[in-house]
């Protein structure tokens, strides 16, 4: 995407940020006028939330699919120790 120029009418590559070391076209994003006023009323739709996400076919958010998996594996070490507690010991 590149710097705005003179979209943004800011100093960015000279001045820089963090100290003079970086600003984000040179660390590899696109420039997105953060400086400028007004900035999260005219531009802050830059970048979105990735919010939810249809996987295949199934509409789900990290959180839900994060719940299932830890729901899953407490079935699983349940399982587990219910076995544990009635299995047989081996005879040798």
């Amino acid at each position: 995407m590149g710097c705005k120029g003179s979209y943004t009418y800011n100093n960015c590559p000279t001045e820089r940020f963090n100290h003079h070391t970086s600003w984000p076209v040179l660390a590899g994003h696109g420039c997105m006028g953060c400086s400028e006023p007004n900035f999260w009323d005219d531009m802050a739709d830059f970048e979105k939330p990735l919010g939810r996400q249809l996987l295949h076919g199934i509409d789900a958010t990290a959180d839900t699919i994060g719940a299932v998996i830890l729901g899953a594996t407490v079935v699983g070490i349940g399982a587990h120790a219910v076995a544990s507690v009635f299995a047989k010991p081996l005879e040798e």
